[in-house]
């Protein structure tokens, strides 16, 4: 009787525990943005592109892993920029990571997802690991003028 008692305790502990730590996909959002996309930019062009995190979770750790930029040489424009606003009357916490892409040949060219790592909090004080993924977007680039 003692051991059923036991293992009831066990289960409803460790499966409160799991719950504790689903994360609600509306909770955290990452986009990616091309700039300026009302022109198709040239071969070498240099083409802005914004990431934009909204987190509704508090975050312990955190790494933003840029995808494999295949025929796009990058570099990333200043330090990420962490802040807070407020979205449906409730306070989120915001990062803002801008690059500059010069892709290196023309043609339909796709960017992979960018994948956030994050270390978050449950309900017990307790971390635990959780990622989420941009959706890949597509470049239209246009060859270089001979000129």
């Amino acid at each position: 009787m003692v051991r059923l008692f036991l293992c009831i305790i066990l289960i409803v502990f460790t499966t409160g525990a799991a719950a504790q730590k689903v994360v609600n996909p509306a909770d955290l959002v990452l986009t990616v943005t091309l700039e300026n996309t009302s022109t198709t930019p040239y071969q070498q062009e240099m083409v802005l592109l914004t990431i934009h995190g909204i987190y509704r979770r508090h975050i312990t750790l955190e790494n933003l892993e840029n995808p494999d930029f295949a025929d796009i040489n990058w570099m990333q424009l200043g330090a990420d920029h962490w802040f807070e606003s407020t979205l449906n009357g409730k306070k989120v916490k915001n990062m803002r990571r801008r690059m500059a892409l010069f892709p290196e040949k023309n043609g339909n060219l796709e960017i992979g997802s960018f994948v956030h790592h994050l270390t978050l909090l449950d309900e017990n004080n307790q971390w635990f690991e959780h990622k989420i993924k941009s959706d890949p977007i597509r470049l239209q680039v246009q060859p270089a003028p001979d000129t």
